[in-house]
C-alpha cells in the first residue's frame, strides 16, 4: 500500500459528501423499479412507441447511474480501502454517472417542456426556451466531465471546477422554475371548476398529483441545493440534495404518466353516473315504458337536468394527465326545450355515455 501524498488527508471533507452522493441511488432503486413496472405492466401496448421508449431510455438511465454509483462507492470504500493514494482522484465511474444524471434531467426537461407546448395551447416560446436552456445545462456537464479529465481526475481540483458545476445547477433550478410556474399557471387555467378533473379524489393523491405533475418538489430541491452551494460548499446536504435530484426528475415523470389510471377509473366511475342519471331522465320525462306521471316526470326531470350539468362541470376541460379532450351531447339534451329523449342510453355512444377521445400523445403523453 502507497503511503498518503501530501494534502490527502485535507480532503477527507471532500470524500465524505461525494460517498454519501454515490449511496443515494441505492435508496431510491425500489420506488424507481415499482413505478417503471407500474407503468410497463399499465401502458405497454397503449401508449405510442415514442413514449414508451422515452421511459425505457430513462430506466435504462437510472439504471446505469445505479450500477456505476454502486461500483463506484465499492471501489472507494472495499478495493481501495485506506490506499490514500487512489483517494485523491475521482474514479471515472462517479464521474460518468454526471452523464447520466444530465441525461435524465434533459430527458425530464423536455418531457416537461412538450406538456407546457400543449397545455399553452400550442404557444412555441416557452416550450423552447425550457428546451434551450435545458440543452445548455447539457453542455456544462459534458464540459465539467471534460474538465476533469484535463485536471487527471484530481479530486484537489474541484475548486477550478466550482463554477461550471454552480452554472449548472443554477440554470437547472430556472429551468424547474420555469416549467412549476407554466404548468401551475395552465393547470388553473384549463380547471373549469374547482372540482374539475384534475382536482378530484383524496387529498394527499391530489397533493402527490399535483406536485409532480408541476415538477415542484425537483424545483425546491434545486433551490435548496443552489442556496447550500452559496452558503456551505462541498457540504454533505449539498452532495444529497443535487444528487437527489434526479431520480426525483425521473419519479415525477413515472407519477405523472402512472396516475392516469385513477383518472380512468374516476372516468368510468363518471360515465356510469352519467347512464344511470340519463336512464332516470329518461323516466322522469314521462315515457310510457315507465309509466311516469306528469307531475312526477317534471320534478324528476329537474332533477336531473342539474344533476347532468353538475356531471357536465366535472368533466369539463382538459385533464393534462391523460390528455382527455371532453365532448358531451348534455348540452345538445338540456337546450331541446330541457328534452331527455336526446340523452337516454340509446342515443350515447355504446362504450360510454360521453364522447371521450383519447388525444394522440405523439412522442411524449399529453
Amino acid at each position: 500500500m502507497s503511503g498518503p501524498p501530501e494534502g490527502a488527508f485535507s480532503l477527507v471533507p471532500i470524500l465524505q459528501p461525494m460517498l454519501i452522493a454515490q449511496l443515494i441511488p441505492m435508496f431510491f432503486v425500489g420506488i424507481v423499479v415499482a413505478e417503471t413496472c407500474t407503468y410497463f405492466r399499465s401502458f405497454l401496448g397503449k401508449d405510442r412507441w415514442p413514449l414508451v421508449s422515452f421511459v425505457s431510455f430513462l430506466a435504462a438511465c437510472q439504471l446505469v447511474w445505479f450500477g456505476l454509483s454502486t461500483y463506484a462507492f465499492y471501489d472507494w470504500t472495499v478495493t481501495h480501502w485506506g490506499d490514500a493514494a487512489h483517494l485523491v482522484k475521482i474514479t471515472p465511474e462517479a464521474l460518468w454517472s454526471g452523464l447520466m444524471i444530465s441525461l435524465i434531467t434533459t430527458g425530464v426537461q423536455c418531457f416537461f417542456a412538450r406538456r407546457v407546448w400543449l397545455l399553452s395551447g400550442r404557444e412555441p416560446v416557452l416550450p423552447l426556451l425550457i428546451v434551450a436552456i435545458s440543452l445548455a445545462t447539457f453542455a456544462i456537464g459534458l464540459y465539467e466531465i471534460h474538465g476533469w479529465y484535463s485536471f487527471d481526475l484530481e479530486l484537489a481540483s474541484i475548486d477550478k471546477l466550482k463554477k461550471p458545476s454552480l452554472a449548472l445547477l443554477f440554470l437547472s433550478c430556472i429551468d424547474d422554475l420555469l416549467i412549476t410556474f407554466a404548468i401551475a399557471f395552465y393547470l388553473r387555467r384549463a380547471a373549469s371548476t374547482p372540482e374539475g378533473p384534475f382536482l378530484m379524489g383524496p387529498l394527499v393523491k391530489r397533493i402527490i398529483i399535483r406536485t409532480a405533475e408541476t415538477n415542484a418538489l425537483t424545483s425546491l430541491v434545486l433551490i435548496l441545493g443552489v442556496v447550500s452551494n452559496y452558503v456551505k460548499p462541498m457540504k454533505p446536504y449539498s452532495f444529497i440534495l443535487q444528487g437527489l435530484s434526479p431520480e426525483l426528475y425521473f419519479l415525477s415523470a413515472l407519477v405523472s404518466l402512472n396516475a392516469r389510471n385513477s383518472f380512468r377509473r374516476r372516468r368510468r366511475r363518471t360515465t356510469y353516473e352519467f347512464q344511470s342519471a340519463a336512464a332516470s331522465a329518461s323516466a322522469g320525462n314521462g315515457h310510457p315504458a315507465h309509466g311516469a306521471s306528469n307531475a312526477t316526470g317534471q320534478t324528476g326531470k329537474t332533477f336531473h337536468i342539474r344533476r347532468l350539468r353538475s356531471l357536465k362541470k366535472q368533466l369539463s376541460g382538459t385533464s393534462v394527465t391523460e390528455g382527455i379532450q371532453v365532448t358531451t351531447d348534455i348540452d345538445h339534451a338540456v337546450d331541446q326545450n330541457s328534452s331527455y329523449e336526446h340523452a337516454t342510453p340509446s342515443h350515447l355512444p355504446h362504450q360510454n355515455a360521453l364522447s371521450i377521445e383519447l388525444q394522440p400523445m405523439h412522442g411524449l403523453a399529453a
